[in-house]
């Protein structure tokens, strides 16, 4: 019967972290898109994420409603005009060293049906955070960036 107690309690404290860490990320969220006033790095946003991202893979029966993976950044400024992307766009998420890179390697041989291993030539460039653009082209000019 304590054993059960003892769950009880973890998961009580796994459940305010993962709501302490949904309130901070949204909050951080809107400092960054909407206000333009990020308080953090994007390393320590990085962070937040990550810890979420690990609580819910562990305890995957205490992921929140308003959990911070079920939305995408912030609504964005007013000024900006809504366009519908025709293909999904797609990211390398975050990268912290070898192994996250082999990862993202290998899924994308199993996405393109790539023999695992097939050599692939790679263009690399710094992120800068928060930015991602999508240009469509029509005879050879541009029509939209988004």
């Amino acid at each position: 019967m304590k054993k059960n107690n003892n769950k009880k309690d973890d998961d009580r404290e796994i459940i305010k972290r993962l709501i302490s860490l949904a309130s901070l990320i949204k909050k951080h969220n809107i400092l960054y898109h909407q206000k333009d006033s990020p308080e953090i790095s994007d390393g320590e946003f990085d962070k937040l994420i990550k810890e979420n991202n690990e609580l819910e893979k562990k305890y995957p029966h205490l992921i929140l409603k308003n959990s911070p993976n079920k939305f995408v950044g912030s609504a964005p400024l007013k000024s900006f005009e809504k366009l519908e992307h025709k293909l999904p766009m797609y990211s390398l998420a975050n990268c912290f060293g070898r192994e996250d890179l082999e990862d993202f390697i290998e899924r994308i041989k199993k996405f393109l049906i790539l023999d695992k291993n097939k050599e692939l030539h790679y263009l690399c460039e710094p992120k800068i955070d928060g930015i991602s653009i999508n240009l469509n082209y029509e005879n050879g000019f541009l029509k939209t960036a988004s």
